[in-house]
């Protein structure tokens, strides 16, 4: 036994040192921040004419100028951005307690290619040219970047993902400035404590999340990916018009999409449509049930459907009108009866 446990102990050992890229490290859970494309906690959104961002955009505390073309929600000290920046606070320090795994030094980049991992920096540092990461075809390959001070990149820097990398696992937290230079293409979701600077020209794919600071752009792209946004966003949230009831078949009103409320976090249109009319407990013509059905589409593809409880109900007593009286001098004179002469409704 006692050898048995040695040799596993040993197969560990030799599995750390032969494959350091191994690691265990979840994804932290954005939360109500996983929608934003930039967004800061407590700080100014400097937007510019020139700037383009798909995602949603915001500040929980500062002033806002928007850029010039936007696709997605703005949040502006409401519930979501309060959410968010209490999400990206539990984020961000998920990520900074994290055990490192493997320790690199400043540049980062020059044609250095890297695999998943946990790597850290306990200083400022600087990205300079290409920085590769290699996914080696695994799609839930996860990289995560601790950096103890400011990230700056140089111009022209850029993030390439090989071998099916996937930009939504690629992760920076960055305790210090987020400093982008001009023409950068930067790759993966930074969370940062500290102010977000994108130079110009500038292009970053993913998000960009301060806990505290200013955002700056400067004729950028800023795009957060749907696939990305997907991960943590919940089903559209869809509320049926309220149970009704009615006497008659005739009075059930037709189905009407605009009479449901849909709301959804993923940015864009959120599609309503009419399903199907159920119909059960029948009695009569005018006592039955119908259970209405619609279903709520979002942007993202997410469904989800509510249901519309129509009561038909008729206990009206039917009205009816009989002949007027008649006298007659004999017994023999009272006429038959005659339910043709009697009227209803």
């Amino acid at each position: 036994m006692h050898n048995r446990l040695l040799l596993t102990a040993s197969c560990i050992s030799f599995l750390l040192l032969c494959f350091p890229h191994v690691n265990f490290a979840q994804a932290p859970a954005l939360g109500a921040a996983s929608t934003f494309a930039l967004f800061t906690s407590v700080g100014a959104f400097n937007g510019d004419a020139a700037t383009t961002i798909i995602g949603d955009i915001g500040t929980n505390a500062g002033a806002f100028t928007p850029p010039g073309f936007h696709i997605g929600q703005v949040h502006l000290a409401d519930p979501t951005s309060a959410q968010a920046a209490a999400d990206l606070g539990i984020a961000y320090g998920s990520l900074a307690g994290l055990t490192c795994n493997s320790v690199l030094t400043t540049p980062l980049g020059n044609a250095q290619v890297l695999l998943p991992n946990i790597y850290c920096i306990g200083t400022a540092a600087v990205l300079n040219a290409t920085l590769i990461l290699d996914g080696q075809n695994d799609p839930t390959s996860l990289f995560i970047f601790q950096i103890d001070g400011a990230l700056s990149t140089n111009p022209f820097s850029s993030i390439v993902l090989i071998n099916g990398a996937n930009l939504c696992n690629v992760y920076f937290q960055i305790n210090g400035a987020f400093n982008v230079g001009n023409n950068t293409l930067f790759r993966g979701t930074v969370l940062v404590n500290g102010a977000i600077n994108l130079g110009n020209g500038a292009t970053l794919i993913g998000r960009g999340l301060s806990t505290s600071g200013a955002i700056s752009t400067a004729a950028n792209l800023v795009q957060l990916p749907t696939a990305c946004a997907n991960t943590e966003l919940p089903p559209p949230s869809i509320t049926c018009p309220a149970a009704l009831m009615v006497t008659c078949a005739n009075l059930v009103p037709a189905p009407n999409t605009a009479s449901v409320t849909a709301t959804s976090s993923c940015p864009g249109m959120v599609t309503v449509t009419f399903l199907a009319d159920a119909i059960s407990n029948q009695t009569c013509a005018n006592r039955f049930t119908i259970t209405r059905t619609f279903l709520a589409t979002d942007a993202c593809g997410a469904n989800a459907t509510c249901t519309q409880s129509i009561t038909v109900n008729d206990q009206a007593p039917p009205s009816i009108t009989c002949p007027a009286n008649v006298s007659v001098q004999c017994a023999s004179q009272v006429p038959a009866a005659n339910p043709g002469a009697v009227t209803t409704s």
